[in-house]
């Protein structure tokens, strides 16, 4: 399902007369529309794949999914800007094209959508207002340590930040893992998302998520 936002209709007297006149008169083009599928003898497939592998390399940044129904709204406009509205097939190709780039236009790209670098930049900027409580000397409550370009922050207050931001904590560790975004241990057979190190204001061994501070360009 694609979420769009637009005005259709700009004017708005015309919009409410279309809207009083659709209540009367509906149902013409529908059945139009579906004679000419069954009749065309078109590779309906075949067409939708040409459009998405286009679309492919022109919104090379966006959702696949996205992609795959951007496809489907602009093979259906095309088939349709001929067969209802009475455009011919380069008016038809130029005007989807158009559409396909404006349709693009009001849908996040792959990054926008990217729950594991969201919750990166979130703890970035959380890191940045708490700053002060990553320091040795920091007064009533400490969240951790910062050295050689590392954050490590205690397991407890990790958790509690990213549910603040409303991030799985334990989701985001397994993503950051993976990108090597932070620093894990591997004990016995299991890799671990929390590391054990010296912390200097206890003077002992704790254990902490160690994030890389810039882990993102």
């Amino acid at each position: 399902v694609l979420e769009l936002y637009g005005r259709p209709i700009p004017n708005e007297d015309v919009a409410m007369r279309i809207h009083q006149e659709t209540g009367v008169c509906f149902g013409t083009a529908g059945p139009e529309f579906v004679r000419k599928i069954l009749s065309s003898g078109m590779d309906f497939q075949g067409e939708y794949m040409k459009i998405q592998d286009k679309l492919k390399e022109r919104f090379e940044g966006h959702v696949s999914s996205h992609v795959t129904a951007i496809a489907i709204v602009m093979l259906a406009d095309y088939l349709a800007s001929q067969w209802i509205f009475g455009l011919n097939e380069d008016r038809a190709y130029e005007e989807v094209l158009a559409l396909g780039d404006v349709v693009a236009a009001m849908l996040e790209t792959a990054a926008e959508t990217d729950d594991g670098l969201r919750a990166y930049e979130y703890l970035m900027s959380w890191f940045n207002v708490n700053i002060e409580r990553f320091k040795e000397a920091a007064l009533n409550e400490r969240y951790g340590m910062v050295s050689d370009e590392m954050i490590y922050i205690f397991p407890t207050v990790f958790d509690k930040a990213m549910k603040e931001g409303n991030f799985n904590p334990n989701r985001m560790l397994r993503d950051w893992a993976e990108r090597k975004w932070i620093e894990t241990e591997k004990r016995g057979d299991k890799k671990r998302f929390k590391v054990r190190k010296y912390d200097g204001a206890s003077g002992k061994q704790a254990y902490f998520v160690a994030v890389k501070m810039n882990a993102v360009d």
